[in-house]
């Protein structure tokens, strides 16, 4: 099973500079929040064209930050959403937002467990 968060493979992705890979989380990170407010509204609508706008930045970043599960989830969504299979995509959705949620919760643990 893929990790939450990989930063092997995030260093990899930019130059091998896991510090990099670290604070590029951290940015992606902090824009949850807002992201996942227009994601919910959107989802409320539903307006699936707001959501594969917003996946498709998440995607992005998801694929230079070295969380291989968030990245799975969000071209999982995407690619459904791209050729109109909808009868999948509410439960993409939600694995999308369960993704999310797992690196949040997993970057929490990380720091409670090592203060700075």
């Amino acid at each position: 099973m893929n990790k939450v968060i990989d930063l092997k493979l995030g260093a990899q992705l930019i130059a091998g500079d896991e510090d990099l890979a670290k604070e590029m989380i951290v940015m992606m990170i902090n824009s949850f929040p807002e992201e996942l407010i227009k994601l919910k509204k959107a989802y409320e609508g539903p307006n699936w064209n707001i959501i594969l706008d917003i996946t498709h930045k998440l995607h992005g970043g998801a694929s230079y930050c070295g969380t291989p599960r968030l990245k799975k989830a969000c071209a999982r969504l995407e690619d459904c959403l791209i050729s109109d299979q909808k009868e999948h995509s509410d439960y993409l959705f939600k694995q999308l937002l369960q993704e999310i949620e797992q690196v949040q919760e997993y970057v929490w643990l990380q720091n409670s467990q090592n203060p700075p």
